[in-house]
Formats: structure tokens, C-alpha cells, sequence
């Protein structure tokens, strides 16, 4: 067999156009929080991983799933449409729902409740706009973590940002978000609607949630920050099925036995009202000395009729939080003082 090869002439653009110069630019250097010890990402001791803005954008808007996936050490399963579960290095193997072990924190203000419980679905992915995910064991407000932390971060620049998309199973989606630096002002107001009916039968979701945020620099020493946010979640659970169930009709609800009614006849799912207000300052005394202290409340009504039993409660949570920090060449000081209460938890 012969072969033939042909010379094709090929010509640099560099022998007819001038060369632009090469442009060097340096990359911000990424920074964490730390709880209030704002450190460089690459000299801290903590094993942190960072979820950027543009990691949380190229996936689902309403879902963050894939994101924290990404992330090694770190996993987030969904049990059903709406139920989530967060697994820091194994931190789940006694937890079968819920998130457990890991605390939670939104800006300044604390999303676990004093019970270590966290209602982490009722926030909308959109509104977060970078997360800061510490593994291992960690001492935090309302006591030790054994699994890790998880720090949400909401938007710190201009922009406004609105979405409306649909999709199968009736998904619709929904959401309004508007920063902005208002003299010394700077404000955020989020409003987010989602529901789906998903693949499953009995495993509808809808979430409404409304946030607003506002930082008040009056001084060059002083930041006051306050925030609102409400939220209402209702999603249902299908339950389990054997294989010989799923073989028959692999979309069915968990379906109903002799003495055990179905998914459906008992409308298993978890309806969740919660609201969230706080206010933090923060102060810095000398540029060695810095002062934060925070107060919040939260008031949620929670109700999960199940197959087995119906549970509604009502729970309040009120936080008092202050850290003293003095950071100097070889003299790092930092002091922490964590008040908290759960009242008013009433189950039925």
C-alpha cells in the first residue's frame, strides 16, 4: 500500500501582525475566616476547602449538591427530593438523616440550633455565594464539632441577579437578589421560589425564602450588621422500597401494609417554618485589638407526619456570642465566650 503525504505551507501569524506585549497579572490572594481570625487560605493550619462563586455557578442553580461533592473529605447526600445529610470525613455514620455533627453558620449568625441539629434545606443555594468547609473536628459556638464546620457566605459586591426557569416533572424556579453599597449602607434583598413534583410519587417540594441583609460601616472602626430571613419549606417523603416493589413500579410511593398505612394515605413529609434575625458589631479597638460581639434568635415550626407516628414542634433558640482578639508579631491571643438558650420547645 502506497501512501502519499502532502506539505501544506503554513505561516506565524507573528510574521505579519507586531506581538502584543505579555500581560502579568497577580491572582488575589484567597483568604478564610476562621472564625473571626481572618487567615491566608495557604498558611492555615485548619483543613479548609474552599467553594469559589464560579464552582457553585457552573452547577443547577437550586442545587448545591454537586458543588460540596466536589470537594474532597466532604459529602452531601439527598435522601429524597429536599432532604439532605452533609458527611464531613464519615461524620454521618450514626446520623440517618438530618444534618448532625457538623455546625453551620450563615455570615456572622449561627444556622445549627443548640441541639447541634441543623435545618440546612431551607436555604436557597442561590443565595450563597462562597463556602468555606472545615473538616475534622472543630471547636466551635454552641460547643465542640465533631464532624466539621460549614461557613456560608452571601454576596459582598454589587450586583443584581434575576432567574426564572422551568422544567420536568413540574420544576419551576424562581428568584430576585440585589446588592448593593448605599453611602455606608450595604444591602442585600433575596427572594427565592422553587417547587418540583419530582420523579417519585409523594415527593413534591416547595420552598419560599425572603433574606435581607444590612452592613453599616459607620466608622472606620465600626461594622453593624443586621439580618432578616424567613423561610417555609414543604417537602414530602416517598420512603423506601424492596426490589421486588421497585421491579413492579419503580415510581410508586412507599406503599401501605396490613397495619401500616402508605407514604401517601399518611402524607409523610416534613413541613418547616423558620425565621432568623440577628445582629452583629464589630469593633476594632487598636489595629492589634479587635472586638465582635453577636445576638440572634430563631423561631421554627416543625412538622413531619411520618408512617408510624406525627410530630410537630415548636422550637425557640436565642445566641450571645463575643470574641476578643489580639494578634501581634509572636503573640497571638484570641478569647471566646458563647452564651445560648433553646426555649420553648414544645413536642407533640
Amino acid at each position: 500500500m502506497t501512501k502519499l503525504y502532502f506539505l501544506l505551507p503554513m505561516f506565524s501569524a507573528s510574521l505579519f501582525l507586531a506581538q502584543q506585549k505579555d500581560s502579568v497579572g497577580l491572582i488575589s490572594e484567597v483568604r478564610i475566616d476562621a472564625y473571626k481570625k481572618p487567615t491566608a487560605f495557604i498558611s492555615s493550619t485548619k483543613s479548609v476547602s474552599v467553594v469559589s462563586q464560579n464552582l457553585l455557578t457552573q452547577n443547577p442553580p437550586e442545587r448545591m449538591l454537586e458543588s460540596i461533592n466536589q470537594v474532597a473529605g466532604a459529602r452531601m447526600e439527598e435522601r429524597s427530593p429536599g432532604s439532605y445529610r452533609i458527611s464531613l470525613r464519615g461524620s454521618t455514620l450514626r446520623s440517618p438523616f438530618g444534618v448532625r455533627n457538623v455546625k453551620v453558620y450563615l455570615d456572622d449568625f449561627i444556622l445549627s440550633d443548640a441541639s447541634g441539629n441543623t435545618y440546612f434545606n431551607v436555604i436557597s443555594p442561590e443565595l450563597i455565594d462562597r463556602m468555606e468547609i472545615y473538616k475534622g473536628p472543630e471547636g466551635g459556638d454552641y460547643g465542640a464539632a465533631t464532624g466539621g464546620t460549614v461557613l456560608l457566605k452571601t454576596k459582598r459586591s454589587d450586583q443584581i441577579s434575576a432567574n426564572l426557569s422551568a422544567g420536568s416533572y413540574g420544576t419551576f424556579n424562581e428568584s430576585f437578589d440585589l446588592s448593593k453599597q448605599l453611602g455606608k449602607h450595604f444591602v442585600e434583598v433575596f427572594q427565592n421560589y422553587y417547587q418540583t413534583d419530582s420523579y417519585r410519587k409523594q415527593a413534591k417540594v416547595q420552598r419560599k425564602q425572603v433574606f435581607l441583609k444590612d452592613h453599616f460601616k459607620y466608622s472606620e472602626k465600626g461594622l453593624l450588621k443586621a439580618m432578616l430571613m424567613y423561610s417555609d419549606l414543604d417537602y414530602q417523603t416517598p420512603g423506601g422500597l424492596t426490589l421486588e416493589q421497585m421491579y413492579a413500579d419503580r415510581r410508586q410511593a412507599r406503599p401501605a401494609t396490613k397495619t401500616i398505612p402508605g407514604a401517601k394515605e399518611q402524607d409523610a413529609g416534613i413541613r418547616n417554618k423558620m425565621i432568623l434575625a440577628g445582629l452583629s458589631h464589630e469593633f476594632n479597638i487598636t489595629p492589634e485589638f479587635f472586638h465582635f460581639v453577636m445576638v440572634q434568635g430563631s423561631y421554627v415550626d416543625f412538622e413531619n407526619p411520618f408512617i408510624t407516628n406525627f410530630e410537630n414542634r415548636f422550637e425557640k433558640n436565642f445566641a450571645l456570642r463575643t470574641h476578643f482578639n489580639y494578634e501581634k508579631t509572636g503573640i497571638p491571643f484570641h478569647w471566646l465566650t458563647v452564651w445560648d438558650l433553646k426555649a420553648g420547645s414544645m413536642i407533640f
